[in-house]
Parts: C-alpha cells; sequence; structure tokens
C-alpha cells in the first residue's frame, strides 16, 4: 500500500523526480499486481519514508534501467530514481545492495565499488572495514564514496601501522 502510495505520489507531482521514467503500468501479479512497488524493489519507497538517508538492501540489487527488475525490461528503475533526486535536490545518497556498494553523487553520477572485488580481502581486514564503512557511510550522511572511504581508512591504518609519518604542522620545535 505505501508503494502504491509512493508511486501515485510521484505520479501526480513529476517535479518530484524529474526525468524518471518507471514502468507505467507495474501491475505484475508475480510482483504485488496494482500494490507494486514503482520497480518491484524497496529503494524508491525507503527514499521516500527517509529522504537521502544511507540505504543498505540486504535481499536484492538496486535495479536500474541496464539492470532491470524482472518485468521492467525498458524502463527506469531504482538507481535512475536516486541519480534524479540527486539531481533535482543537489544532495548525494548512498545505497548498498546485495551486489554493490553505490554513491550517487548530487549532480546524478554514479560511483559503484562491486562488492566481488572485496573476495580477495582477508576475513580480518573485513571484520574491521565492514561496520567501519557503515559508521563513515551514516557520519558523512552518504555523500562520500565507499571507495573513497576505503582508501581513507586504508589511510589510517598506514599511519597507525607507522608506515607513514605524519607532518606535524604549526607545532613550535
Amino acid at each position: 500500500v505505501v508503494s502504491r502510495r509512493v508511486r501515485d505520489a510521484l505520479a501526480a507531482a513529476p517535479a518530484l523526480c524529474p526525468a524518471w521514467r518507471p514502468n507505467p503500468a507495474p501491475f505484475d501479479p508475480k510482483w504485488g499486481g496494482p500494490a507494486g512497488k514503482p520497480c518491484a524493489h524497496n529503494e524508491v519507497v525507503m527514499h521516500a519514508v527517509r529522504p537521502f538517508a544511507p540505504l543498505e538492501v540486504l535481499n536484492t540489487r538496486c535495479c536500474s534501467r541496464r539492470h532491470p527488475a524482472p518485468g521492467n525490461e525498458g524502463f527506469d528503475g531504482c538507481l535512475e530514481f536516486l541519480r534524479a533526486r540527486c539531481r533535482a535536490k543537489r544532495r548525494a545518497t548512498t545505497v548498498w545492495d546485495s551486489e554493490a556498494f553505490y554513491c550517487v553523487g548530487c549532480d546524478g553520477g554514479v560511483d559503484a565499488l562491486p562488492k566481488r572485488e572485496l573476495l580477495g580481502w582477508s576475513q580480518a581486514r573485513l571484520e574491521v572495514f565492514l561496520p567501519a564503512l557503515r559508521r563513515l557511510t551514516v557520519a558523512t550522511r552518504g555523500a562520500v564514496p565507499t571507495r573513497a572511504l576505503v582508501r581513507r581508512l586504508d589511510a589510517c591504518l598506514a599511519v597507525g601501522r607507522g608506515e607513514v609519518r605524519l607532518a606535524r604542522r604549526g607545532v613550535a620545535a
């Protein structure tokens, strides 16, 4: 029901998400029938409930025109929705799904870090990085791409291990 209300609100006020062209009839019985979500996924509804809050969707991927949800071939998906909202409001957002970490910039550009790139990481590194990435993503309000956060964490660890020495500025000798 909430997804249908969100869809109806977006249809009634296209300025809320200019240039987003979802499936005008996503009434596939397999995906919720008339009450179905606009793209058969949650990101559009979650964004309507908590605009620009970092999103983590555990059991699905963020659908898009390039990788559509079933029955949504040829139409914009959730990723295009987030891109349009970010451009319209000039704000960035982040969504983590089952396949990647996405950061949509205020210009609508997308930085994606596929999770398969983390397969070569040790378990110890994953145990440190994933909780830290969650905290940093929330702390930066989803405005910093995950790939950049990984570089920052690597730099912090290098300093902690003594591999990099920080210059002291403004300290009297």
